[in-house]
């Protein structure tokens, strides 16, 4: 675990309802980046994909760490957002790292090789091919 997620596991088992086995799935399963951008744009609906997350611990998150954040990280959120605006992936490969991290891998090496399967990927764009070729990259 890196500085940084120790810092906001710390913040995380502060806020009501999030202990720390919960805080440390939220740490596994999602980057600092990606909890950062559901923070900013209180995105409950991905936070509370994290298993044993549901509808209102994320939204007590969003709203308990969303004034936290810029200290934390060290970033004005109207400069992040661009950033998040830029860098976000398509439904395709959403839908691709949502279907790994179903299947139990880590939220971080899902997005990574649903990215490596977009760019690599043969003509077919049917999801279910795509997911078992995502497979390929897990690992």
């Amino acid at each position: 675990m890196t500085g940084k997620e120790r810092d906001v596991f710390e913040v995380l088992i502060n806020i009501s309802g999030i202990g720390p086995k919960l805080a440390l799935s939220l740490v596994g399963h999602m980057s600092l980046t990606d909890l950062q951008s559901a923070v900013i744009n209180a995105d409950s609906k991905f936070i509370s994909r994290v298993p044993g997350v549901g509808k209102k611990t994320a939204e007590r998150l969003i709203v308990e760490m969303r004034d936290k954040l810029p200290d934390m990280f060290g970033k004005n959120p109207s400069e992040y957002q661009v950033i998040v605006a830029a860098g976000s992936g398509s439904q395709l490969s959403r839908d691709i790292a949502g279907a790994l991290v179903n299947l139990g891998y880590n939220q971080i090496k899902a997005q990574t090789a649903a990215q490596k399967t977009i760019e690599s990927r043969s003509e077919s764009s049917d999801l279910s091919v795509l997911i078992r070729e995502a497979l390929k990259f897990v690992n």
